[in-house]
């Protein structure tokens, strides 16, 4: 993206089949910040227009000059149809609404991409990792030039995925979106194949998306409790997404563990393949599930530890020596920043100012 315009007041929203998430900036400082039920409007202008009004009683009553909303939904031309909820999101008609200079709608992991490139800015500035809100799972030197492709994967409801490439015009990334989640799913090993069977004979397919994902989870640990005959048993209950992870982080749950474990194999296994397909220079996991795992990521990642590193694993994928040494090369992180696709429309929303 070309560099924001300083001072200006803009919006950026993230809107969901759940909630609809708002942020107010100047510049680069986030003035005020609601998320609200998009049950509790009927348009997203009612939901947008109901956040201005409450940032104004509370004292930020500049108007804004642009917005930008990102979208969990198919984008074409600065509009998406988010038929879940009967809502358009259409930029030249929150232009006419709200006096707006420039609005624009991108897809919600689109936005993600800006934010991860500003993410990735701010790693080659800090010595810690975590400063700029990320944990290191590989650290990685991969040689291969400050605008090398970085490649973006997050599991979360499903499984997004993006890459950013170096545009020399603008002199910024550039995020190109894509639909790798309903990529067939390669297995690895005699496990992961059975589980592949197991997802074709209850769906018809299996795709990266069908285990890489909430429900994901939840079918790895259900493969395992029919692997051992204790479906429909007290001892194996039915689960949902939260009581998987939160069951393995207790370590109360073998099965629950395992499925934590397979799950955490598998992502890092896509992340190693986005880093071979575009010989990135950085893959970023972002989304929900992997910070919330990070306890168990970094108890085997620990030097001190006999555990497998599982994520590490599966990305380096010690099997296929032909390729390892450009894994090991490859940086690897997990995002634990869960604003940004509000981040990177923020600065979509900025930078469309400049084309003002």
């Amino acid at each position: 993206l070309p560099s924001p315009l300083q001072n200006k007041v803009v919006v950026a929203g993230d809107v969901g089949g759940t909630n609809a998430r708002w942020q107010l900036y100047s510049g680069d400082t986030l003035l005020f910040d609601r998320r609200y039920p998009t049950a509790s409007h009927t348009t997203l202008e009612k939901s947008l227009g109901a956040f201005l009004e409450e940032a104004a009683t509370a004292g930020h009553d500049g108007r804004p000059e642009a917005a930008c909303v990102a979208a969990a939904g198919p984008v074409a031309q600065d509009r998406c149809e988010m038929t879940n909820l009967g809502w358009t999101v259409d930029a030249r008609a929150l232009e006419e609404a709200f006096g707006l200079s420039r609005a624009r709608v991108v897809n919600d992991f689109e936005a993600a991409g800006y934010g991860v490139a500003a993410i990735a800015a701010k790693l080659g500035e800090v010595a810690d990792a975590a400063e700029a809100e990320c944990i290191e799972i590989n650290a990685g030197e991969s040689g291969r030039g400050p605008h090398a492709p970085l490649a973006v994967l997050g599991p979360g409801t499903g499984l997004g995925m993006c890459l950013l490439v170096w545009d020399e015009a603008s002199s910024s990334y550039r995020v190109v979106p894509g639909e790798g989640g309903h990529a067939t799913f390669a297995p690895r090993g005699d496990k992961q194949r059975l589980l592949q069977e197991y997802v074709e004979q209850r769906d018809g397919f299996c795709e990266l998306e069908s285990l890489l994902c909430g429900r994901g989870l939840v079918t790895i640990y259900e493969f395992l409790r029919a692997e051992v005959g204790l479906e429909g048993t007290d001892e194996a209950p039915d689960k949902e997404p939260a009581d998987v992870t939160a069951a393995a982080l207790a370590r109360d749950c073998e099965l629950c563990e395992q499925a934590v474990d397979m799950f955490l194999e598998m992502l890092g296994a896509e992340a190693g393949h986005m880093a071979l397909r575009s010989l990135a220079g950085g893959v970023f996991v972002i989304g929900g599930i992997a910070p919330r795992l990070r306890e168990r990521v970094l108890a085997n990642l620990a030097e001190d530890t006999e555990e497998r590193s599982h994520l590490l694993d599966g990305f380096l994928y010690g099997a296929n020596s032909k390729f390892s040494p450009i894994l090991k090369a490859t940086p690897l992180h997990i995002v634990t920043d869960g604003d940004v696709g509000l981040h990177g429309a923020a600065l979509v929303a900025r930078a469309a100012l400049s084309s003002v």
